[in-house]
C-alpha cells in the first residue's frame, strides 16, 4: 500500500508477505509480486523488481509504496555510474509481461534473473544484460 507510513521502514512485521510467500510457493513459485492499490507494480515479497526492455532497465517508483532495498539502490547507482539507461516509474502488469528481461534484488540473492512469471518466459543466460549488470555488481559489491 503506497499511502501507509510504514511502508519504508524495514522493521519484522513480515507476516502478511510471509503469508503470501507461503502461498506462492504451495502452488510452485518462488516469489509473488504485489501491486499498489493503482494497479502499478511495487515489489515481490521480499524483493526489489527491475523489468528491461530493448536495452533500458525499468523499476517502479519508491512511491508505488515499495521498501527500496540496499541492493535495489546499489544497483541503479551502477546502472548509473555504467551508462545503462535506467527509469524509476509506474508500471503496469502489461509492462512486466512485455519486458524481454526480468530480475529481482534483494541482500541475500544479489541478482536473480527471473526465468518465468505464470506462463511468460524471459531471457536468461550469459548474453542478457541482467549477466552484465550481475557481474558489474559482483565486481563492486560482490559476496558471492
Amino acid at each position: 500500500n503506497e499511502k501507509s507510513r510504514l511502508v519504508s521502514i524495514k522493521s519484522n512485521n513480515y507476516l502478511e508477505n510471509l503469508l503470501i510467500l507461503n502461498e506462492a510457493k504451495a502452488l510452485g513459485f518462488s516469489e509473488a509480486i504485489f501491486y499498489n492499490t493503482k494497479g502499478h507494480l511495487a515489489e515481490g515479497c521480499m524483493t526489489n523488481i527491475f523489468l528491461i526492455k530493448n536495452g533500458t532497465v525499468y523499476t517502479p517508483a519508491r512511491d508505488c509504496g515499495l521498501l527500496a532495498g540496499i541492493v535495489r539502490n546499489r544497483v541503479i547507482e551502477l546502472l548509473n555510474t555504467n551508462q545503462i539507461p535506467i527509469a524509476e516509474g509506474y508500471y503496469s502488469r502489461d509492462c512486466l509481461l512485455a519486458a524481454d528481461e526480468v530480475f529481482i534484488t534483494n541482500s541475500l540473492m544479489e541478482i536473480m534473473p527471473v526465468k518465468q512469471l505464470d506462463k511468460r518466459c524471459y531471457g536468461v543466460g550469459p548474453e542478457t544484460l541482467t549477466a552484465r549488470i550481475d557481474g558489474l555488481f559482483q565486481q563492486a559489491w560482490g559476496q558471492r
